[in-house]
Formats: C-alpha cells, structure tokens, sequence
C-alpha cells in the first residue's frame, strides 16, 4: 500500500534580514506575509496583527495588544525583548507563531494596575494544611 507524502505549505518567500511570522490561529486559518526587523518586540507584533486584522479570520479581533499571546516552539513570546536575540526567532526566514487571543475580563483581571483586594474583604479561595 503506497502513501503519498503531503505536499509541503507554500508559504511567502523569506525576505533577507527580516523575520518572517505565519500566524497560526486555533481554528487552523493561517495569516502569512509578515516580515518585521529583527529588533522589533512582541508588543509590535501584535499591535500590527490588530491593526492589520484579516477580514477573513473567523477568531474574533482583540481590541488591545495585551490580550495577544504568540507562542514559538511551545513557549510564550512575552517581554520587552527583541524578536531576533531575546526571542530567537531565525532572521531570513519565515515561521510559523500560534496566535492565541484571551478574553478582555482576563487580562484586566491580571493588569497591575487591577485593584487589589482589601485586606478585610474574603477572597475567593483559602488553603489549609495540617501536619
């Protein structure tokens, strides 16, 4: 019984000195032909995936670059750091990042500038260990 291989996803050509991103959403749809400095940090990313939102990607459009999470090789891109040399994501090449929008109520929720809980109010969970 012979297979047939898949053919390979032909994808943008790499453009050299950029880093190339196919974002990858959780409903399979890709959005490809992004080319940023190698400088260029993960809050630049994802206000210009905002900006630039595909008509044509079902996944709702977040309204703020803090609830876009990118994921390279099984690890969150966050932080201020530069694409190429802190993210280590390949200059003159193209990959593939998942792209993971949060709800709104969750990265307020999160924020330092949330309001924190009085002292005096009850929170929501509490932990007892007895030895």
């Amino acid at each position: 019984m012979s297979q047939e291989a898949a053919a390979p996803h032909s994808g943008p050509a790499p453009q050299p000195g950029k880093v190339g991103i196919t974002l990858l959403f959780v409903n399979s749809q890709r959005k490809e032909g992004l080319f940023f400095e190698p400088t260029d940090t993960v809050e630049s990313v994802a206000k210009h995936t905002i900006a630039n939102w595909p008509t044509d990607v079902t996944v709702e459009k977040p309204e703020i670059p803090a609830q876009v999470r990118l994921l390279h090789r099984g690890r969150f891109l966050e932080g201020p750091g530069a694409l190429a040399a802190d993210h280590k994501l390949p200059v003159g090449e193209v990959t593939i990042v998942h792209i993971v929008i949060k709800a709104r109520e969750v990265v307020e929720e999160r924020s330092p500038d949330a309001p924190k809980p009085k002292a005096d109010e009850p929170s929501s969970s509490k932990c007892c260990i007895i030895l």
